[in-house]
């Protein structure tokens, strides 16, 4: 795993986001699914393709079988059951994320391959019990497949999450890999379509749809490469980014650059802010002391000094409430009482 694959698989592991991106893809954002109702999985997929009995049959006599291939060990990224409620036991679905970090145009085959070997674990759990707890009165089929009629395996959804801030240009389906688009061909071929999430055509609607910081995480994806709309962002989402999750900020960093930084309160806390943000604030404090110190008189210029500060502080928030808020002139945050310097200076991170 590359650092990104990492960060990815460690940030969507979290029930939290995992029902909130589950809820988005299958619900359009409503809280249908919770978090207690997941539960992991592993999601080391082993098996071996094609015939299980026949290749060890033939491994037994000796015999070389040049049509198998060898044993495959598939990895998913995330794997999760979902089970009915959060007060019943019974598996209702299993769900399965896998992180991208750029197009792979055989997409739609991995994930075919991925989801067919949870089907075929599912079916090789059911025989191995009842191998051990075979009842009377079962038909030969029954008996020799060790798989019974009433015997059921569970749905399997796969949620492709690309994060990037480029569109997928590659296949979306199994028919779209095919050199082949006659019609009359596919309609016996079953098609498999990915169920793909992309930031690039998400809107702010989608984005509303999210009820974690996952909605922020995806914001800054979307615009990764757009340092206008970044800077936009961190305007107007000023103090939701003061209280992000650690590993959102981490992840935020590795999509668009370092925009946090640690800093140390006052009061001894740990914050991590906005880059950007921060040095508008540094440089509305400043312009702040300058004022304090000309109003303050020699017996109190400590007084003054401080005071000048928390004015200047105030004035850089209330200046991004303002560009928020579609004032987005020199003149016009002038007029609002915002002085011309940390006006300049604001208005500079936007243009």
């Amino acid at each position: 795993m590359g650092e990104l694959d990492n960060i990815t698989y460690s940030y969507i592991s979290k029930e939290e986001r995992y029902a909130d991106l589950i809820n988005y893809e299958l619900y359009d954002g409503a809280e249908v699914v919770k978090p207690e109702m997941l539960r992991e999985l592993d999601s080391k997929e082993v098996t071996e393709l094609f015939s299980h009995s026949g290749v060890q049959e033939k491994k037994k006599n000796g015999e070389k079988d040049s049509t198998t291939l060898d044993d495959k060990n598939k990895s998913r990224d995330v794997i999760k059951a979902l089970y009915k409620n959060m007060n019943d036991d019974t598996v209702y679905s299993i769900i399965c994320i896998e992180n991208q970090s750029k197009t792979d145009n055989t997409m739609p085959v991995r994930i075919m391959l991925y989801d067919a070997i949870r089907y075929d674990n599912q079916i090789n759990d059911i025989r191995r019990h009842n191998r051990a707890n075979e009842p009377q009165g079962i038909s030969s089929g029954e008996y020799i497949s060790h798989f019974h009629k009433e015997d059921r395996i569970h749905p399997v959804i796969t949620i492709v999450m690309l994060w990037s801030p480029d569109e997928w240009d590659g296949p979306r389906s199994l028919h779209e890999l095919f050199d082949v688009q006659d019609g009359d061909i596919l309609s016996f071929v079953p098609d498999y379509k990915l169920n793909l999430i992309e930031p690039n055509k998400m809107d702010e609607t989608d984005f509303e749809k999210f009820h974690t910081d996952l909605s922020m995480a995806l914001r800054f994806t979307k615009y990764a490469n757009k340092k206008e709309e970044i800077s936009r962002l961190i305007f107007e989402n000023n103090k939701e980014l003061l209280h992000l999750e650690p590993d959102t900020e981490t992840l935020i960093d590795r999509m668009v650059g370092n925009i946090f930084e640690k800093r140390v309160h006052e009061e001894g806390s740990g914050e991590r802010v906005s880059n950007v943000f921060q040095e508008i604030v540094e440089d509305a404090k400043e312009e702040g002391r300058k004022e304090g110190r000309k109003e303050g008189h020699e017996e109190g210029r400590k007084e003054g000094h401080e005071e000048g500060e928390k004015k200047g502080s105030n004035k850089a928030f209330e200046a991004m409430d303002l560009i928020k808020n579609g004032v987005t002139t020199l003149q016009g945050l002038i007029d609002k009482g915002i002085p011309e310097s940390i006006a300049k200076k604001a208005l500079s991170r936007i243009n």
